[in-house]
């Protein structure tokens, strides 16, 4: 029987404003029902979408500035959800590459005003830790939580072989590697946590195909028995 844990768990990429309300609440929920065997709870990165801040064609949705002041009332709004319904756990949050849009952006067009602004603003909030550069990671009891930027199943290579929890791909599931060793061979495992976000909203749809997708909503979960991804199953 393996050792009793507690369990971290992984939000995936949210990309607020465009969240996926029905599978927040299943997500709040799931919280509140293990309250009191969570230990941490880690938001993986692309918190918000920075549609307005993207290089791709686009549709004028909403403007920068109604995004942006949307968006922050959305990630305040459900970071406080997440302390109503486990107010004891610890909690995290990583940047991913679409949080760091607005800085890229700045940087290309006028960096000279680099230093003028607070990009970490965004990124705080009351009682969460935050890892302000996308590039870094966090380490917990032996699992390393990065964005991810790479395809599903590659990231264990990207953290010199140890355990990963990522997200980015918005595909959630585990992998697992043998590390083969002179001595004491282990099993490595990436958990993905998918992603929250609606992929049929207009900002959404930048798909090949615009009736189905392959991406997969839910949340990674790391106990005893190791990561595994939990699919959102919608109430029948």
């Amino acid at each position: 029987m393996a050792r009793k844990r507690k369990m971290i768990i992984g939000i995936g990429d949210m990309h607020l404003p465009f969240l996926a309300e029905n599978v927040w609440r299943w997500v709040i929920k799931f919280i509140s029902d293990h309250r009191s065997e969570i230990h941490a709870i880690v938001q993986m990165g692309d918190l918000y979408y920075m549609f307005s801040f993207s290089r791709f064609p686009k549709r004028l949705i909403m403007t920068p500035r109604d995004e942006t002041y949307e968006a922050r009332a959305m990630a305040e709004k459900c970071w406080e959800e997440i302390k109503k319904a486990a107010p004891r756990v610890k909690r995290y949050q990583l940047l991913g590459n679409h949080d760091a849009r607005l800085m890229k952006r700045v940087i290309e067009t006028m960096p000279e005003f680099d230093h003028l602004i607070r990009y970490d603003q965004l990124f705080e909030f009351p009682g969460v830790l935050t890892v302000r550069d996308y590039r870094d990671e966090l380490e917990i009891d032996g699992w390393h939580f990065i964005h991810g930027h790479t395809r599903a199943g590659k990231h264990m290579e990207a953290v010199h072989f140890q355990n990963v929890c990522c997200a980015h791909t918005h595909r959630g599931g585990s992998w697992s590697m043998r590390l083969m060793q002179k001595k004491n061979p282990v099993i490595l495992t990436e958990l993905n946590c998918g992603f929250l976000a609606d992929p049929f909203h207009d900002a959404l749809i930048y798909r090949p195909m615009k009736k189905y997708f392959t991406w997969t909503h839910g949340l990674g979960v790391i106990d005893e028995y190791g990561g595994r991804f939990i699919p959102f199953e919608s109430p029948k």
